[in-house]
């Protein structure tokens, strides 16, 4: 039997960094054994693969313990990461596990390290992994992306089963292939079209399996250690073809989020908000990851929240066909995000706070793809009232927001109007970014937060740009070039 694991490194954010691995006690290991080994990768060589074989201690021991230690030197600084690691978790490990290590607090070096394992966990770059009973191996992953400049992707309006339908598997080669992919990517709603059958509805090919997007493509995405944060759309509660019921997914997806740790988000997810008494349901919910730079640090939370940041749930005035009696639900998340920023200015250690919520409807939903001539049919003008008041008093800042709904092909950054667009009173200071969709054809969006220090303070410089998955390489050389009116740079 065979007691081997896979070892991968992977440089997603550096032009070049040494990482060294070596064993903590060679008696462990077998053939091919681990021996002491520094690895250089850079822009051109940025995937290691290594098997490793370790050595069992009895005849009917199951288990074989494989311990090293990694030291990572990026820009003549080097530390080692602090603790030791065992192969052997990655080859018994029913289910995949992942966590972050940030540098010592003592350190002034600049890497995020993902770490993950598990005996289901897939191997990168379309690498095939023996497995069965008698290979029986597991993966351990380090994925190394910088702590000043971190990245994320949002892909809205994937409508699955109109346009994309089937096995997405091409497109999880794309993301998993792309070098400085994104550390995790949001679907902010739309994720279906029109998923809930009508009553009496028996074709086959409206079954819920054809309406699968996690089956054909967040699972995979996941299972390669990108996690998604997906949210509900007004499509994902009308009634349409198919038989998903995407509220209840996301719900049972939080739970299961919560329940396995960093099963999905590695980044201290939380619906500990979800007061019953404005109608959260577990639908809402938050995550977090740290910015840093020469000692200051920002701790950013990303908000989920779905629709529409509102809290009266009412039915579509534009419905006439009474298909769209949950169109313009808000479920409290405008409480529910009043409630979690507060919580969130409670913890320590911090020298920013900074917030970015993430929902479907757009900003600028008054006078863009509204064919029924009512510029209050998805969003009020009181519910984007009482958005800014909760902003206006927020402990933390709000440095902008995701969202999609309005079915373009580019980005466009879009303010928040709290009334007709004639009327300058109407303007706030608030804006967001209105993602390109993916309804005909899968987008990457690629959105980068890098902290910049300028003249004694500091900023969040904020970068999205977008292209077809399909036209993705393994490299950065594809990407779009950067507009700079679309760029923003926020003062702490």
């Amino acid at each position: 039997m065979s007691y081997g694991c896979y070892l991968e490194l992977i440089n997603r954010a550096f032009n070049k960094i040494e990482i060294t691995v070596e064993p903590t006690d060679k008696k462990e290991w077998g053939k091919p054994a681990m021996n002491k080994t520094t690895y250089n990768l850079s822009d051109n060589d940025y995937y290691r693969l290594d098997e490793y074989e370790m050595t069992p201690k009895g005849i009917h021991v199951l288990t074989a313990h494989g311990h090293f230690r990694v030291t990572i030197s990026i820009d003549g600084e080097k530390e080692q990461l602090q603790q030791d690691f065992d192969l052997e978790d990655g080859r018994h490990s029913g289910a995949v596990y992942r966590s972050f290590i940030y540098p010592s607090s003592s350190s002034g070096m600049d890497y995020a390290v993902l770490v993950s394992r598990g005996k289901y966990l897939q191997l990168s770059k379309n690498a095939k992994k023996e497995s069965g009973f008698v290979n029986d191996k597991g993966c351990y992953k380090f994925e190394f992306f910088r702590l000043s400049a971190r990245r994320f992707g949002v892909m809205n309006d994937y409508h699955f089963g109109d346009t994309n339908c089937g096995s997405q598997a091409s497109v999880v080669d794309k993301l998993i292939n792309l070098q400085k992919r994104p550390e995790f990517i949001v679907m902010p709603g739309d994720l279906l079209d029109c998923p809930t059958a009508p009553a009496g509805d028996v074709n086959p090919l409206h079954f819920p399996a054809v309406r699968d997007i996690w089956g054909n493509l967040i699972d995979g995405l996941e299972e390669q250690s990108i996690p998604v944060a997906d949210g509900l759309g007004n499509h994902d509660l009308w009634t349409g073809f198919g038989g998903e019921n995407v509220k209840g997914d996301i719900q049972q997806r939080n739970k299961k989020r919560i329940a396995e740790g960093s099963l999905f988000l590695p980044y201290g997810i939380s619906t500990a908000d979800n007061a019953a008494n404005y109608g959260n349901k577990g639908y809402h919910y938050t995550w977090f990851f740290p910015l840093k730079k020469n000692g200051k640090k920002v701790l950013v939370a990303f908000f989920m929240l779905n629709n529409l940041p509102g809290n009266a749930n009412r039915t579509d005035p534009g419905d006439t066909g009474h298909g769209h009696d949950e169109g313009t639900y808000a479920f409290g998340a405008l409480d529910y995000l009043n409630a979690s920023m507060q919580t969130m200015a409670c913890k320590p250690g911090y020298d920013y706070m900074v917030g970015i919520p993430m929902f479907h409807i757009n900003y600028g939903c008054d006078v863009n793809g509204d064919t029924y001539g009512n510029p209050e049919r998805w969003w009020t003008y009181a519910d984007k009232k009482a958005l800014k008041d909760v902003l206006d008093k927020a402990p933390i800042k709000i440095v902008t927001a995701f969202f999609g709904h309005e079915h373009v092909r580019s980005i466009e950054k879009q303010t928040l109007y709290i009334g007709d667009r004639k009327d300058p009173a109407n303007k706030t200071e608030y804006s967001g970014y209105r993602c390109a969709c993916s309804i005909d054809e899968p987008r990457l969006n690629i959105i980068d937060l890098e902290l910049v220090e300028e003249n004694g303070g500091c900023k969040i410089k904020i970068t999205p740009r977008f292209i077809e998955i399909a036209k993705l390489t393994s490299t950065d050389d594809c990407l779009p070039m950067i507009k700079e009116e679309l760029q923003s740079c926020i003062e702490l």
